[in-house]
């Protein structure tokens, strides 16, 4: 049982980081207009870590020994990463997102086939063989289902599961519908149903929720796509400054920020002599890949009691605390009353020591 319940915890352990990566990965995408499709290989993702290897103890390790099945079904249910797979299928329906899983196993030998087994009384039997099978693939599966994707299995040839892709999506069309006015955030279902008297055997693949994102995690993640991405548009003309570093201590340096937004574009744009602007800053650590909180402020430009011009440019100075290192330093500026919106990044290098 002990090794039993470290297994399923390293399992966990791995396919919480595999979720998390392509969670990162689906914000990112964001940033692209349009539908995506996000071809995902891997050898497994399963929503029960560990499933098969606590059914093999009570089927055939120990089929006589109740309080040792009691022990075993809880150890089950205490590995569950099904609402994080389905966090991660409500994100990528609202990022446009579509998931194609591969299953690198291709054509799957029973894991009683494995030579370490020969001649053992203790192979797995053939039951639990599929459940390792079901539960290796059910991850893939929630996503492929939720996102309207189809999850690709039984072939050692890629060929073979790209053009099932092509022609997938030579087959894939639009519907739109207005969608009811809700709080932005919230995740809603969607059910389509197929007329009566078409077809049969005939099921529709789509995507099965929608989230109203607010115009913050919109320009937000749109941030990070143009951080990682270069997905860079300026309608506003701004320009990035940085300024030099000031060491904080051995480790940490404050970076100053200047960003330049010309009067004349916001004049023409909005004809107003008091702007309101909305700014976002993110750094990304480029050898760490990690990366800042994204950092958001509102303000005034122009008018009596907002920030003037100075040389025919309206400037904005935000400060950034940062450890040593190189970095992709991107920031939005949002002009409220038209939308017009500006995402622009700069590479810059941060001291490693202090002299």
């Amino acid at each position: 049982m002990t090794i039993a319940r470290d297994f399923a915890a390293g399992e966990e352990n791995r396919y919480a980081a595999a979720i998390n990566t392509l969670s990162e990965l689906v914000a990112l995408l964001a940033g692209l207009d349009g539908p995506k499709i996000l071809v995902h290989l891997t050898d497994g993702l399963a929503q029960r870590p560990g499933l098969s290897i606590f059914s093999y103890l009570v089927e055939q390790a120990c089929p006589n020994d109740t309080e040792r099945h009691s022990e075993a079904y809880s150890e089950m249910l205490q590995h569950d990463l099904s609402p994080q797979l389905e966090k991660l299928a409500h994100a990528a329906n609202a990022n446009r997102v579509t998931f194609f899983p591969i299953d690198t196993g291709g054509v799957r030998a029973g894991l009683n086939q494995d030579p370490s087994f020969s001649g053992s009384q203790g192979a797995p039997s053939p039951r639990n063989d599929y459940v390792h099978k079901m539960n290796a693939q059910s991850g893939m599966q929630l996503l492929a289902q939720s996102t309207g994707g189809y999850m690709l299995i039984n072939s050692n040839d890629l060929a073979v599961h790209f053009d099932t892709i092509r022609k997938r999506l030579a087959n894939t069309y639009l519907l739109t519908f207005v969608a009811p006015e809700v709080k932005p955030g919230q995740t809603h279902t969607v059910d389509l149903l197929l007329a009566p008297g078409g077809p049969k055997r005939r099921r529709p693949h789509y995507r099965r929720t929608y989230i109203d994102r607010s115009i913050d995690e919109y320009l937000g993640q749109r941030l990070l796509s143009t951080a990682y991405l270069g997905l860079e548009e300026n309608p506003l003309r701004v320009l990035i400054r940085v300024g030099d570093t000031e060491a904080l201590d051995r480790e940490r340096f404050r970076l100053p920020i200047m960003l330049k937004v010309p009067e004349a574009e916001l004049r023409r744009l909005t004809g107003t002599p008091r702007i309101e602007l909305r700014v976002w800053l993110v750094a990304i650590d480029l050898q760490q890949r990690g990366r800042t909180a994204v950092r958001q402020k509102a303000l005034a430009i122009g008018g009596p009691d907002g920030i003037a011009a100075t040389d025919g440019f309206f400037g904005i100075r935000i400060v950034m605390e940062l450890p040593a290192g190189e970095y992709s330093v991107a920031a939005g500026v949002l002009e409220e009353a038209t939308g017009a919106t500006t995402l622009i990044r700069n590479a810059v290098s941060v001291p490693r020591t202090v002299e």
